[in-house]
């Protein structure tokens, strides 16, 4: 377990955390201190930790996660709970050798999945002389890319227009995810309702984001509708930029 979390003076002035909401500002900064975490600052997150130790419920993490997700402040995936946090090593450093081989022996533990491969390729950019030390110790974790084994889905003419688009989604567990999430919110006939807001905002992230937001409205398919013939929305305005 980490005694202490590192928290930097200019995380108030930051544009990034400046326009978030205040339960998503505490979701963040439980995010960088919490006691799940590590020093690559990828790690998982089950919802259940965030639920019993911030005193929210399900419904509120997943909104609060998406507001961070949409910035973009964190990336995670659903069905593992891998949450790596965006920016980490403009902020964190490993100063020595018995610290790198720390970190990529955590790095091979994670969940395969794509925010996992992320994590590795951000690893590499940081060009740290002592992970670079140990590369041939760990080739096959920095030659690693998440595996696409699935074959193309056959052609189906009965299929309806959100089955179709599920099916054309099948390739990416983030758009599935999307899909199944949407369709719980906006009704089961919604696929192609999602499709269009996934169009409109060119990010699967920012779609999610847009249907949590949009499952705390009266008419979540009125909210999302007048999303997608409005597409410079509050969430595209929040999500510009990489580091924070």
């Amino acid at each position: 377990m980490r005694l202490y979390g590192r928290i930097e003076t200019s995380f108030w002035q930051n544009p990034k955390v400046r326009v978030l909401s205040k339960d998503a500002r505490t979701l963040l900064l439980y995010i960088l201190t919490c006691p799940h975490g590590n020093l690559i600052g990828c790690f998982v997150l089950p919802t259940g930790y965030i639920c019993a130790d911030l005193k929210l419920d399900e419904k509120q993490v997943s909104i609060l996660v998406s507001e961070l997700v949409s910035i973009p402040l964190i990336e995670r995936d659903p069905t593992t709970d891998l949450t790596r946090i965006i920016g980490w090593w403009g902020h964190n450093t490993i100063d020595n050798h018995k610290a790198a081989k720390g970190a990529l022996k955590i790095l091979s533990t994670l969940p395969k999945c794509t925010v996992f491969v992320n994590a590795i390729q951000n690893l590499k950019q940081v060009n740290n002389r002592f992970v670079n030390e140990l590369e041939n110790e760990f080739q096959y974790l920095f030659a690693y890319t998440y595996p696409n084994t699935s074959q193309p889905p056959k052609p189906n003419l009965n299929l309806t227009e959100e089955d179709a688009a599920l099916q054309a989604a099948s390739e990416d567990s983030d758009e599935v995810s999307l899909f199944k999430r949407g369709k719980e919110i906006l009704g089961k006939n919604s696929g192609g309702l999602i499709k269009n807001l996934l169009a409109a905002k060119k990010s699967v992230a920012l779609a999610r984001a847009a249907v949590e937001h949009a499952s705390t409205k009266q008419d979540p398919r009125e909210y999302i509708g007048a999303m997608i013939r409005n597409k410079d929305s509050p969430e595209d305005l929040r999500a510009r930029g990489e580091a924070w």
